[in-house]
C-alpha cells in the first residue's frame, strides 16, 4: 500500500506540474495576444520592410532613367525641344517619375484648351535666370522683356530618401512646372 501512495502521489505532482507549464504557457501567449506593443513591433517591422523595397524600387527606377541632361539647362533644352514637336508623351519624361502622368495630362489640357503657343512664348523667352539651390535643387526663373517674372521652373537630381545630399542619379529631373 505504501507504493501506491508514493505513485499517486508521483502522479499527481506530475498532473499538477503540467497543469501549472499550461496555465503559464496559457498566460504567456495571452499576454503576447493581447500586448499592443507586440503587435505594434510586428507591424511597424512590416512596414519598415515594405517600405524599404518600395525606395529600393524607385530608386532603381530612377537609375534606369535616361530621360533628362546632366545639367538643368541641358534637362530644360531637350524638354524644349520635345515641346517645340508637340510630342507630349517624350516632354513628359523629362519630369521627375511621379510627376510624369501629371504633367502629360497637364500638358495635354494647354494644347486642348488652345494656349500651347501662349505657352511656348513664355518657355521661349530670352531673359531667364537661373541658380542652384543646394547641390540637387536649381530654379529657372523667366522674365518677360520689361523683366516682369512669368514662371518659374524647379529641376531636381533624384536623392536618397533620408539623405538629401546622396544623389540616385546624375540627371536632372524637372520637378514643378
Amino acid at each position: 500500500m505504501e507504493n501506491n501512495i508514493g505513485v499517486d502521489k508521483n502522479k499527481r505532482l506530475k498532473k499538477w506540474f503540467k497543469i501549472i507549464v499550461l496555465i503559464a504557457l496559457l498566460i504567456f501567449v495571452l499576454g503576447l495576444v493581447f500586448n499592443k506593443f507586440f503587435w505594434l513591433s510586428i507591424t511597424a517591422n512590416f512596414r519598415n520592410k515594405m517600405l524599404t523595397r518600395y525606395i529600393a524600387r524607385e530608386e532603381q527606377r530612377y537609375k534606369n532613367d535616361k530621360y533628362g541632361g546632366k545639367t538643368p539647362e541641358e534637362t530644360y533644352a531637350m524638354f524644349l525641344e520635345a515641346l517645340k514637336k508637340k510630342d507630349i508623351e517624350l516632354a513628359s519624361k523629362y519630369f521627375t517619375l511621379d510627376k510624369q502622368e501629371q504633367y502629360k495630362k497637364a500638358l495635354q489640357g494647354v494644347d486642348k484648351n488652345g494656349q500651347w503657343s501662349l505657352m511656348m512664348d513664355d518657355l521661349t523667352q530670352k531673359n531667364i535666370k537661373g541658380r542652384y539651390i543646394g547641390k540637387t535643387l536649381y530654379a529657372m526663373e523667366f522674365y518677360d522683356d520689361d523683366n516682369n517674372f512669368l514662371m518659374q521652373i524647379d529641376f531636381s537630381l533624384p536623392i536618397k530618401t533620408f539623405q538629401q545630399s546622396v544623389p540616385i542619379s546624375d540627371i536632372w529631373k524637372i520637378s514643378t512646372f
